[in-house]
């Protein structure tokens, strides 16, 4: 059976609002909100800020290192285990 992921979208409120919608099957979806433009929604989900994010979710640290090496797979990544 293949693992949940995680996938990060950007989200278009209006002029300058922008979230990250994090998606996660048979969790509810969670908005990162205080982006003002795609430019900054795409920066944080390919950066340092999302990895940090996951942390704070609870994903386990060789998880995120791994993500870090993976540039090619950072959009999605899986779900933590309940």
């Amino acid at each position: 059976m293949a693992k949940a992921k995680v996938s990060f979208k950007p989200v278009r409120i209006a002029e300058g609002d922008w979230n990250i919608l994090a998606e996660c099957p048979g969790v509810e979806p969670v908005h990162i909100k205080g982006f003002k433009s795609k430019a900054e929604n795409d920066e944080w989900m390919n950066g340092e800020r999302r990895i940090a994010w996951l942390r704070s979710q609870g994903y386990p640290q060789h998880v995120v290192t791994a993500l870090a090496r993976l540039a090619e797979t950072r959009k999605s990544v899986p779900c933590p285990a309940e």
